[in-house]
């Protein structure tokens, strides 16, 4: 959703802490790998390697920063469960980011709104009543 605001190597810092966060709680499920499959050909970059720091110091200005961390929020709850090994690695980075941690609760609860969103439009395409 937010891609269009990184430059080449903030998406390939991004795909490396994507990867990161899609491992963070020990399972990578159907629905993450998809998700990462998709950001990665959508991004058209390589996935950079790094320490969390490392790989947040690609990101210059706080409209990257902020569409990287609203992007690693969502993919943590791709699956329904933001699970706590997610979330700290999401904290990790916000603060690497620059972030409070109240920034980046206003954050979550941006994107927890949004996915309800997308599921109330998801209910658009199965009501067999239309």
């Amino acid at each position: 959703m937010f891609l269009e605001n990184l430059t080449d190597g903030e998406k390939s810092a991004f795909l490396g802490l994507a990867r990161t966060l899609v491992h963070a709680d020990g399972t990578l499920n159907g629905r993450e790998e998809q998700v990462l499959g998709s950001l990665t050909a959508i991004a058209g970059e390589p996935v950079a390697e790094g320490t969390v720091e490392d790989l947040a110091s690609a990101f210059q200005t706080r409209r990257a920063k902020v569409s990287a961390l609203l992007e690693l929020v969502g993919i943590g709850l791709i699956d329904g469960e933001y699970q706590p090994a997610e979330r700290a690695m999401v904290a990790e980075v916000a603060k690497a980011l620059g972030f409070s941690e109240s920034e980046l609760t206003e954050m979550e609860k941006w994107v927890v709104r949004q996915v309800a969103l997308w599921d109330e439009a998801a209910q658009f395409w199965t009501d067999a009543d239309l």
